[in-house]
């Protein structure tokens, strides 16, 4: 999601785009610490950040984001706290967790996101820019 809102708003609002961003994360970090009862993940969310920096940078396709964004999930199904990632550790790619039914799910449920719930969040962005 926040790859998305930071392409939206370097193509749309890019002298306000630092500050939403920087306070997205602050947002995420503050939500995430306080639902996984974890001090300090902003490391983590940092290093998650960078990793869709690159892919973006790396032109990668949206296949590739939902990829990575499986293992992740498989990382952290059974209530498994997150820890860091390398997206270049193939062992990470077989590690226990989804079912190729439940992988083909996630990819499906990323991309009915990406299509409608953004779109709509985006818009909704749009508009209160312009206020």
């Amino acid at each position: 999601m926040c790859f998305h809102i930071d392409l939206f708003l370097f193509q749309n609002w890019p002298a306000r785009r630092c500050e939403v961003m920087e306070w997205l994360q602050r947002s995420f970090q503050r939500v995430f610490e306080e639902a996984l009862e974890r001090p300090s993940l902003s490391n983590l969310i940092k290093e998650r950040m960078e990793l869709y920096e690159l892919l973006a940078h790396q032109n990668a396709s949206t296949e590739v984001f939902h990829s990575h964004v499986s293992v992740l999930i498989k990382r952290s199904k059974n209530n498994r706290m997150p820890v860091s990632y390398d997206p270049n550790d193939q062992s990470l790619r077989g590690a226990e967790g989804l079912d190729a039914f439940e992988d083909f799910h996630v990819k499906m449920q990323l991309a009915n996101w990406e299509a409608y719930l953004l779109t709509g969040f985006l818009k909704s962005l749009d508009n209160a820019m312009r206020c």
